[in-house]
């Protein structure tokens, strides 16, 4: 279907076809992105609001770039992409109600791709273009909120005349204040906030913004989305580059951001209401390979030169952060980071495990008790041919709220709904964990349960230790050493099948690997106010079969051979 420019700006069905046609490079999930694009433009129930995006692109057309940047006080040209993005979210309407098409969207892109000034154009237009809008900026702090909102203010001020000039103040088209812009032609109005399921409450708003969203820690996104049914119109953006390593890839954000994965699938184009445009590297992709860094930073080579980028890469290299520089400048989770174990590694070696294994079948096992408000985890193991299969158990405490920031206490509303997570209130349930090794007991031929030495705690497990075959394991870096081998060797010849496990996964992000002189290695969370737990119960499981002589299928032998 042939369409014809309006204005200047680029038409949001120009970048769909160019990287469908081979002539934009692009990732796998934007090529979907396209594809589903040019879908679209062939069904009967859809269709494209030309008049909406005439009004959007005039509006553009008349901002002047501001902020110091070397192209300030130029109009607003936009690339093909941030059309396409703008005009995706804004302009797809159903037939049915002519209510939008998305209600939701997931941009990912590089850092200096121009996303919150584009946002900001965006968010003037719905406030000016529909009658007593209420659009909503929202950030993890109010400080990054305004980031976009000031942009909006610079724009509005600038182009239409600011309110408070004594002369000229009554033509001004924008009130602008240091919270609040309005529309005196439309009554719509521009807001911010900080993040908060607190100051979410009650809000109807017809357009929010939520801008760096994948460092959230707790899920307040949970609020936008239930008050999106207030209005037919309604629509949330969520624009961002990936989490960090210490949120991980089970972070509320990458939950919720499944939904757009989902979306790009051709067996859901039509049934999911999610937008995604997820720039970025591909997992195959060089972070080197200067070829492709466009696909992960489309404004390259236009308001960004690639020399900048080069520069930026060298500084990244000099400083030793190359984990930076593929989060923010190349747009893809990174764990380079990560000083032991890398987490796509990590979870070649995770599978489908069972609760227990059958009957008869030896099983190992060890507990690293909590000392504090630390998580208590029992790691257990059996030989399954020549893979040895492990679940955990794991009693998670409850922090005061004025600590939930502090470590994995944000992650307790996703971790409270695994089967195998009990949260705890106040203190450690050791009689919980108690019942849990009985259990275990029943279940399997359960040959040894290590435990720390509990550091001072006062808990006496000798009536513990006859009836659940319970041995101490003391955790010094001589006798952790070949422990830590041990898993490592496992880990890479891929001898593990491991319960996907959030908990351990959150935990593997928090390891540092102390080293002695003689080479003994033991795991540690030094500068860490995450937790080690679950990774130190199966190093110490690993410390049991090394004990029984168990470190391979059908090696079993006298236990007193070996000590630690």
């Amino acid at each position: 279907e042939a369409f014809e420019r309006t204005s200047s700006q680029p038409h949001p069905h120009e970048f769909p076809r160019a990287v469908v046609a081979g002539e934009i490079p692009s990732n796998d999930r934007i090529r979907a992105a396209c594809e589903r694009h040019l879908h679209d433009l062939d069904r009967e129930d859809l269709y494209f609001d030309e008049e909406e995006w005439t009004a959007y692109s005039e509006l553009v057309s008349q901002l002047e770039i501001v902020g110091g940047h070397e192209l300030t006080g130029q109009i607003i040209q936009l690339l093909p992409w941030q059309s396409w993005v703008v005009g995706s979210m804004l302009c797809w309407r159903r037939r049915e109600d002519a209510g939008r098409r998305y209600r939701a969207g997931f941009v990912e892109v590089s850092r200096g791709a121009g996303k919150t000034t584009l946002m900001a154009t965006m968010m003037l237009h719905v406030a000016r273009y529909n009658k007593s809008a209420d659009c909503i900026m929202l950030a993890n702090t109010i400080q990054q909120a305004r980031q976009a909102y000031r942009a909006a203010s610079d724009f509005a001020r600038i182009t239409w005349g600011d309110h408070k000039d004594k002369e000229n103040g009554e033509d001004a088209l924008w009130e602008t204040t240091e919270r609040e812009l309005r529309c005196r032609e439309s009554g719509g109005r521009i807001r911010t906030y900080a993040a908060k399921n607190s100051s979410l409450d009650g809000l109807a708003g017809l357009a929010y913004l939520v801008d760096e969203s994948s460092e959230q820690t707790t899920d307040w996104m949970a609020k936008i989305f239930s008050a999106l049914p207030k209005l037919r119109d309604a629509f949330m953006v969520s624009i961002s580059t990936p989490g960090p390593l210490s949120l991980g890839r089970d972070s509320p954000y990458y939950r919720r951001r499944q939904t757009a994965v989902e979306a790009l699938k051709p067996e859901n184009w039509d049934e999911l209401d999610t937008f995604a445009a997820l720039f970025g590297l591909d997992d195959e992709d060089d972070i080197l390979d200067e070829d492709r860094w466009i696909v992960a930073q489309p404004s390259l080579g236009h308001v960004i030169p690639v020399s900048s980028y080069r520069r930026m890469l060298r500084e990244y290299q000099a400083q030793g952060k190359l984990g930076d520089w593929e989060r923010f400048q190349l747009c893809r989770f990174s764990t380079k980071n990560l000083t032991w174990i890398d987490s796509r590694l990590w979870e070649e070696n995770q599978a489908d495990v069972p609760e227990f294994p059958p009957k008869h079948t030896k099983v190992y096992a060890s507990i690293d008790f909590s000392k504090s408000f630390d998580v208590s985890s029992l790691a257990y193991g059996w030989w399954n041919g020549d893979k040895f299969q492990v679940r955990w158990r794991h009693w998670v405490i409850r922090r005061e709220k004025d600590e939930i920031q502090r470590d994995y206490q944000r992650h307790l509303e996703h971790w409270e709904t695994l089967e195998h997570v009990e949260v705890c209130d106040h203190s450690v349930q050791y009689e919980r964990i108690r019942m849990a090794l009985q259990e275990l007991k029943r279940s399997c031929d359960l040959q040894k349960v290590g435990y720390d030495a509990l550091g001072g705690m006062k808990l006496n497990v000798q009536d513990w230790e006859q009836e659940l075959k319970m041995e101490p394991f003391p955790q010094t870096i001589v006798s952790m050493g070949p422990s830590t081998y041990l898993l490592e060797s496992f880990i890479r010849n891929r001898n593990l099948e491991m319960q996907a496990c959030p908990v351990t996964n959150y935990a593997l992000s928090c390891v540092q690997i102390e080293e002695n002189v003689n080479g003994d290695r033991r795991v540690s969370k030094a500068r860490s106010s995450g937790i080690v737990d679950p990774i130190v119960s199966l190093v110490m499981v690993m410390g049991i079969l090394i004990k029984m002589n168990a470190e391979r299928p059908g090696a079993y032998g006298d236990s007193t051979d070996l000590a630690f």
